[in-house]
């Protein structure tokens, strides 16, 4: 499985043959995509297009659908509010969206699911996630989270799992307990050295403030590198 999820490369423009295939293993089995998508009729003056490519049963009946933008420069929001509007209109509640347009190479993939919240004794709204905070800009060079989110960790199994792994504030979170380790060792190791902590006495050099500025220094060159 992971040998035919890495097949795929995040740096390329949106290519669909390739991108299904992807999804294919990614997704459970009973993921089906459709010889001939099945476009949504439209009002909105953001989309050329709006096509079902496939469905997944297991996932809430999960919808994959491919927007295509007649402009890149949308603003997000008025983006947002469009697909949220078609997704309502079709009564559709969860779905992984594809973002792009037909000339541009990057494109956006996003997991938006919703849910029923009341907003008076008797009336209710349906709540749709965040779109960008649940997704991946794809197409381009930094595709490192997504990269792992999406190829790493392997497929997914459920709409937890799904629903995890577009998760951006629980890979945030993992960074910050990795930095934090790495940061309470290095204390630790400058503490036990002898003759560094003569060179800082000396100097009136905080350790635990040069710990954070050496991580600091390593963390810009990391993210320069990549």
């Amino acid at each position: 499985y992971l040998k035919n999820l890495s097949m795929i490369d995040l740096k390329l423009g949106y290519d669909r043959k390739k991108f299904t295939n992807f999804l294919n293993h990614f997704l459970p089995d009973d993921t089906i995509f459709f010889q001939e998508s099945k476009t949504i009729q439209s009002k909105s003056i953001h989309f050329n297009e709006v096509n079902i490519i496939g469905k997944s049963k297991s996932l809430n009946n999960l919808h994959i659908i491919e927007f295509y933008k007649k402009k890149n420069n949308n603003g997000r929001l008025v983006i947002t509010k469009n697909i949220f509007d078609i997704l309502k209109s079709n009564n559709i509640k969860y779905a992984l969206i594809i973002t792009t347009t037909k000339k541009l190479k990057q494109y956006r993939i996003s997991y938006i699911f919703s849910d029923i919240q009341w907003v008076s004794e008797n009336k209710v709204k349906r709540i749709f996630s965040n779109y960008k905070r649940r997704s991946f800009l794809l197409g381009s060079n930094k595709i490192h989270t997504a990269k792992k989110q999406l190829i790493d960790k392997g497929p997914i199994n459920n709409t937890e799992e799904l629903k995890s792994r577009f998760d951006i504030e629980v890979v945030t979170e993992e960074f910050f307990q990795s930095y934090k380790r790495l940061y309470e060792q290095l204390v630790v190791d400058l503490e036990k050295d002898s003759e560094f902590k003569k060179f800082a006495k000396k100097n009136h050099i905080d350790i635990n403030l040069f710990a954070k500025k050496i991580l600091s220094q390593v963390i810009f060159c990391y993210f320069l590198q990549k």
